[in-house]
Parts: structure tokens; C-alpha cells; sequence
């Protein structure tokens, strides 16, 4: 009861809030319309609020309506338009928009398929640190996919995406451990290291 009672409480703040242009505000009374918290769920009201929130250029809020627009989430699914709140966001600091618009390259999703370009894009997360574009990269790499094959970079990636925390890439680098990809020596050591790493961080998410 007193949760359920704090969450409306919240909810009217963050109204008042949002409605006199409060960034923050919008985008929390988007994330309680998403989630029924404090208020019933209702997803039109959520990209609402995300969009004022997405227009005053809050990255997080640009990234959400490029997510729900891509997947035709209470929005018309639109690939272009999530292309569009993608690059708005990486231009205003969240770098998880790089790695959104690398994958609509790669899969041709509202734009011509461009493994190269999505490379690119993969190149500029990667270099921000995001870890997603660095174990995207380390694919790449790896198969020669939009870039020349090189399994010294796949390797690196790999591992720098890992020690990013990408649940991915360490199941990767177990795999290649295990049968000697990429130019390694099997190693059942390091790809059991790399196999329990990769358990761990499940079991925390």
C-alpha cells in the first residue's frame, strides 16, 4: 500500500513537472506510463511524454523513441524515423546510437543494407567505449563482414567488449578458446575463464 501510495505521489510531481518542460520529469512520466507505475499503463502516453522529453534533446529520451519506433511500440514502426531519434541521440552524448545505427545498416532496415557503413558506425561506438559496437566489431573482424578480415582485431575487440561487461563477447571468446578460431591455440583454460565469466555475469543481470 505504501509503495502503490508513494508511486502516486510521484506520479503528480513528476505531472507538474513535466508540464512546465522539465526534461527529466517527461522522461520519468513516460517510464511510469510504460510501466503502470503510480498510474495504469498506457504506451501512448509514454511516447508522449518521451517524445517532449526526445525534443528538448535528451539523449535517453531520443534513444527510447528510436527503440519503441523501431519495434512499432505504441508508434507507427517507422525504421527511418528510428534512424532519425538514433543519430539525434549519438549526437547528443549517448553512444549507444552509434551501435542502433550500425545494426539498421547491417540488416537493411530502413535504409539500403551497407555492411561498410554499419562497420563505421560499429568503429565510432567501439571507440567510445560502448561494448555492444566493440563485440559487434570483433564479429566484423572476424568474419570479414563490411571490413577486411583480420583475426588479431577480432580477437581485441573481443576481449575489450568483454572487459566492457558484453555477456557476448565473453561466450565468444570461450568458444574460440575452446576450438582454436582465429588463429588462437587452444586453450581449454582460458576458454573455461572466458565461459565462467560470461556465467557470472548472467546470473547478475
Amino acid at each position: 500500500q505504501g509503495v502503490k501510495k508513494n508511486s502516486e505521489e510521484a506520479y503528480k510531481w513528476y505531472r507538474k513537472a513535466a508540464e512546465a518542460g522539465f526534461v527529466i520529469a517527461q522522461f520519468n512520466l513516460g517510464l511510469m506510463y510504460e510501466e503502470g507505475h503510480g498510474v495504469p499503463k498506457n504506451i501512448l502516453e509514454a511516447v508522449k511524454w518521451y517524445r517532449k522529453a526526445a525534443e528538448q534533446n535528451d539523449p535517453v529520451s531520443e534513444m527510447k523513441m528510436g527503440y519503441l519506433t523501431a519495434e512499432g511500440i505504441g508508434i507507427k514502426k517507422d525504421y527511418r524515423e528510428a534512424m532519425k531519434w538514433y543519430r539525434r541521440a549519438a549526437e547528443h552524448g549517448d553512444d549507444k546510437g552509434y551501435v542502433n545505427i550500425g545494426i539498421l545498416y547491417a540488416q537493411g532496415e530502413g535504409v539500403k543494407k551497407d555492411p561498410n557503413r554499419a562497420v563505421q558506425y560499429y568503429i565510432m561506438g567501439a571507440q567510445k567505449g560502448e561494448a555492444k559496437a566493440q563485440s559487434l566489431l570483433g564479429t566484423s573482424y572476424a568474419l570479414g563482414t563490411g571490413i577486411t578480415q583480420d583475426n588479431e582485431k577480432a580477437l581485441y575487440w573481443y576481449k575489450k567488449a568483454a572487459e566492457n561487461g558484453n555477456i557476448n563477447a565473453m561466450k565468444e571468446l570461450g568458444h574460440i578458446y575452446e576450438t582454436g578460431r582465429l588463429g588462437v591455440k587452444k586453450d581449454l583454460d582460458e576458454a573455461e575463464r572466458w565461459n565462467t565469466m560470461a556465467k557470472k555475469a548472467e546470473e547478475k543481470r
